[in-house]
């Protein structure tokens, strides 16, 4: 008898579907998807370092990549968590998998250093504020960055500003001649798919190495830095790591990445006018 989808089912954005699937038929899943998600990557960065002349252009670009990088960490998270966590977790993941707040913060976050995952979180939270104070004395107020800057390098829209004028925003042009940065979250990813952790393989090591370990709030940054070599020893056991590997993908890989969130919240927080009226009167209580 054949199985009656709806028509709701068929298409994109249908990657919740993994929280239904068997541990080795996901981690088969996610095995295939990884190489093409860094493929798609790595093909962004490289356009967005040939366009010296368009530097909005290079910059979209480069953002894509960041974005794409951040749902390839995402699915290497899912791997990392431990099964006695996952079902509880991998439904928020997936939703971040398709959210553009929760992916660029994602991939922000491999450049932070926090003490604990306890600041990591701190550190989240600041970012995932629906609107923010800016100015020396908190005078203009402003929605939230990473999404406005998102947006405004993509589109040229309309904006409100605190007093109710209506006013455009065009995208921002950079100097000609700099190439757009190579993101710290494609570093990363590139020192992954260099080590041969985006196999069916490397996967299983990663896994074993990492599903083992839970983190709490407590649990401090350098976690990575020591599950470094187990890994990389297991990894070269195998045979996985490419003849490409360098210095610097292990220091990316030893330094920079950053430890699982997993546990994390990534929901915007909605941040009302009053409150933020209220805290700009903390910077000035006597005016």
């Amino acid at each position: 008898m054949a199985i009656v989808i709806k028509s709701s089912e068929i298409g994109l954005r249908k990657g919740l579907r993994l929280c239904n699937m068997s541990s080795t038929d996901r981690l088969n899943f996610i095995a295939e998807g990884l190489p093409l998600i860094y493929q798609s990557a790595a093909s962004l960065v490289g356009a967005s370092q040939s366009l010296h002349a368009h530097t909005r252009e290079a910059a979209i670009l480069a953002g894509q990549a960041e974005e794409e990088c951040a749902k390839l960490l995402i699915l290497i998270d899912i791997v990392r968590c431990p099964q006695s966590q996952l079902a509880s977790r991998i439904g928020p993941m997936m939703r971040w998998f398709y959210d553009h707040l929760a992916r660029l913060i994602y991939a922000d976050a491999q450049a932070w250093c926090p003490t604990d995952a306890a600041q990591l979180q701190s550190y989240i939270d600041d970012q995932r504020r629906s609107h923010y104070l800016e100015g020396e004395y908190g005078e203009f107020i402003m929605p939230n960055w990473t999404l406005f800057r998102r947006e405004t390098s993509l589109y040229t829209d309309i904006a409100r500003s605190e007093d109710g004028e209506l006013q455009w925003i065009a995208p921002l042009k950079g100097d000609p001649g700099f190439p757009a940065m190579i993101p710290i979250s494609f570093q990363v990813v590139d020192a992954l798919a260099a080590f041969g952790v985006f196999t069916l393989s490397g996967l299983k090591i990663l896994s074993d190495v990492w599903g083992r370990i839970l983190v709490t709030p407590s649990t401090p940054w350098s976690i990575t830095r020591d599950n470094y070599l187990p890994l990389a020893e297991k990894l070269h056991a195998a045979g996985l790591i490419s003849e490409r590997t360098s210095e610097d993908h292990a220091g990316i890989l030893a330094h920079r990445w950053q430890m699982p969130m997993y546990g994390m919240d990534f929901a915007p927080i909605p941040v009302e006018l009053d409150e933020l009226q209220q805290e700009r009167d903390s910077f000035l209580p006597y005016l």
